[in-house]
């Protein structure tokens, strides 16, 4: 990446009218990846200028976003192993700040209250029902009816925090979980439906391995 010098050189030519001008300084900026973004964002703050600032916001937002599309290829490319850590990426575009850390510890807590109640003789119908008990009856988690197309539904971090969401990202946390837990729950895209499958094997799927 370019040093700070240059950086703040490069920012200080944002004012010039130009759109021209702009677009190679935009071109420059992003060729200089997502560890450009803090100087911008300092930039930003500490503009008056109108232009300048909306030029800044407009880099910044592409800049992450093609950050987290980098990300999301090679988490594909990767086998898709981690579906949270996936949700995790698609919610960095909205709170770049966010740390998976916060994300896993709240599945965590929610697998290991699950986890407490399971034992090895239990049925795929008990397993469920306990599931469903631990992450409705005591965590509280519920469709969010009231308003079923918040973009806020469909951010990881703000489903665990609401414990609301639709019914992808609520299956989401579901599969998790149980994935987590060794049973085998899987997301299924039916047309106009998404729903949930236990199923005794599948093929070329994962689930979560980690010590008690």
């Amino acid at each position: 990446m370019a040093s700070k010098k240059d950086i703040t050189h490069l920012i200080k030519l944002l004012d010039d009218p130009d759109e021209e001008i702009y677009m190679m300084l935009e071109k420059e900026f992003l060729g200089m990846g997502i560890d450009v973004v803090p100087e911008l964002e300092k930039a930003w703050d500490g503009s008056l200028n109108e232009l300048v600032q909306t030029r800044l916001e407009n880099i910044i937002h592409t800049a992450q976003f093609t950050d987290i599309k980098d990300q999301l290829n090679n988490w594909a490319e990767n086998g898709y192993n981690d579906l949270l850590f996936g949700a995790f990426i698609i919610a960095k575009y909205q709170f770049p700040d966010l740390s998976y850390e916060e994300v896993e510890q709240k599945i965590e807590q929610i697998r290991h209250d699950a986890w407490l109640e399971l034992t090895p003789n239990l049925t795929a119908l008990e397993k469920v029902k306990i599931i469903n008990h631990i992450l409705f009856d005591i965590h509280k988690f519920s469709g969010n009816i009231a308003n079923y197309y918040s973009p806020r539904n469909s951010y990881i971090n703000q489903v665990l925090e609401m414990k609301k969401g639709n019914p992808i990202s609520l299956s989401l946390v579901y599969s998790v979980i149980s994935q987590r837990l060794g049973i085998p729950i899987y997301g299924v895209n039916l047309p106009k439906n998404f729903i949930l499958a236990y199923a005794d094997e599948v093929e070329g799927l994962h689930t979560y391995e980690g010590d008690e």
